[in-house]
């Protein structure tokens, strides 16, 4: 259902909802690299304000979505590129197909966080505030839209399932979700308008 770009979309929107705290997350960002002295894309940033108004981009992710689970080259090449943005204070990367153990092993050598979007089987994986039921269905103009995806943002190697989303694609392109954090125990509905969803560069994407 979903292609890179599109993935690229629902881990930016996911991040923001795991996140406790009023963030700004923006796709494609161009971001200073101190290795190639450019400015270099990252997939998503995470941005917030501090008291006096300052704002700090405090993590930074790359986001795959491969066939096969990441490979140590692929996360060695991924490392390397995410530690050459100093301006990151916490770095990561999303994978929709996991990781091998080496791959893992090397992402921890490098202290970079690796997270996971996977499938969430609503009946194994529950959220204490919300109940979430196979009969689930968003309706567009008076008509079910057919069964919704169920995915999981989740951190690897922890137990806890930052946020899940129940995801469908209306007639007009739009993807639409309800989404449900452990963040703060929230339920929110997300959308992707279909000109968002056909750009592959700069996105400021907010919840309304």
């Amino acid at each position: 259902m979903f292609n890179a770009s599109e993935i690229h979309h629902l881990v930016g929107l996911l991040t923001q909802v795991s996140q406790p705290e009023a963030v700004e997350v923006i796709l494609g960002e161009m971001i200073y690299n101190e290795a190639s002295k450019t400015k270099r894309d990252l997939d998503v940033t995470i941005k917030y304000k501090d008291n006096n108004g300052e704002q700090y981009i405090f993590m930074g992710l790359e986001v795959k979505a491969h066939g096969r689970p990441l490979d140590t080259a692929q996360v060695e090449q991924l490392c390397a590129k995410l530690n050459t943005h100093n301006a990151v204070k916490s770095r990561g990367i999303v994978s929709s197909s996991g990781y091998t153990q080496p791959a893992i092993e090397t992402a921890k050598y490098h202290k970079i966080d690796l997270y996971n979007l996977e499938d969430w089987d609503i009946d194994k994986i529950k959220f204490d505030h919300v109940v979430m039921t196979e009969d689930f269905r968003f309706v567009e103009n008076g008509k079910e839209t057919g069964k919704p995806v169920f995915k999981l943002l989740t951190k690897q190697g922890d137990q806890t399932f930052r946020v899940g989303c129940a995801l469908t694609e209306l007639s007009v392109g739009n993807l639409i979700g309800m989404t449900v954090s452990h963040a703060d125990r929230t339920v929110r509905l997300i959308n992707i308008p279909q000109i968002n969803r056909s750009k592959k560069k700069i996105y400021n994407i907010k919840l309304k």
